[in-house]
C-alpha cells in the first residue's frame, strides 16, 4: 500500500518467433486494478486505461508500448495487465506472448471468450475460458511486464485561527 499512487508509463511483451507471431501484427494493452484482494482478476477488476493497436517490432526480445495516457491507480490492490492479440498469434496452437516456465508465480491468467473477439475493453473474467495458465498444462508466467513510477504526493498543511 506504500507505494501508491502509482502511474503506470511503459508496458513491455516479449515475442517468441516460435509461438507464432510475426512482426508488424497487433495486439492491444488493458490495464485493470483488482482491489479485492483474493488473488483473482475475475472477481473485483477495474478497467482503468490501456492502449489498442500496438504493432509487434521485435521477436526473440521485448516490444515496449509507451503509454500515450499513463494511468494512475491509487492502490491498493494488484496492478493487472492484459495483452489481447487481435492479429498476433492467432493461429491454432499459438501463445499470446511469450512464455518463462522455470518457476510459475501462479499468477499468468488466460482467458478466452465465446465470441471469439474479446471487447474493448474485455470484461473480466472471459465468458468461455478462464483460469490460470498453470491449470491448461502450461505451469509458467507470461512474458509481460510493465513499469511505473510512484507518483508524489502533496500534503497541505490548515491552521485556522
Amino acid at each position: 500500500p506504500g507505494e501508491f499512487p502509482i502511474e503506470l508509463n511503459t508496458v513491455f511483451v516479449y515475442f517468441a518467433a516460435q509461438i507464432g507471431i510475426n512482426l508488424g501484427e497487433t495486439f492491444d494493452v488493458y490495464l485493470y486494478q483488482d482491489t479485492d484482494g483474493d488473488g483473482d482478476p475475475g472477481t473485483g477488476a477495474v478497467y482503468v486505461g490501456g492502449q489498442t493497436g500496438n504493432a509487434v517490432t521485435v521477436l526473440d526480445n521485448w516490444t515496449d508500448v509507451s503509454l500515450a495516457v499513463p494511468p494512475d491507480f491509487a492502490g491498493p490492490g494488484d496492478v493487472l495487465v492484459a495483452v489481447v492479440n487481435r492479429t498476433a498469434g492467432v493461429n491454432p496452437g499459438t501463445f499470446p506472448a511469450g512464455i518463462n516456465q522455470t518457476a510459475s508465480q501462479g499468477r499468468s491468467w488466460l482467458g478466452a471468450y465465446s465470441a471469439g473477439n474479446p471487447g474493448n475493453p474485455p470484461t473480466l473474467p472471459a465468458d468461455s475460458l478462464w483460469g490460470i495458465i498453470d491449470s491448461f498444462g502450461f505451469p509458467g508466467n507470461w512474458m509481460v511486464r510493465a513499469f511505473g513510477t510512484v507518483v508524489p504526493v502533496e500534503l497541505m498543511s490548515l491552521s485556522v485561527d
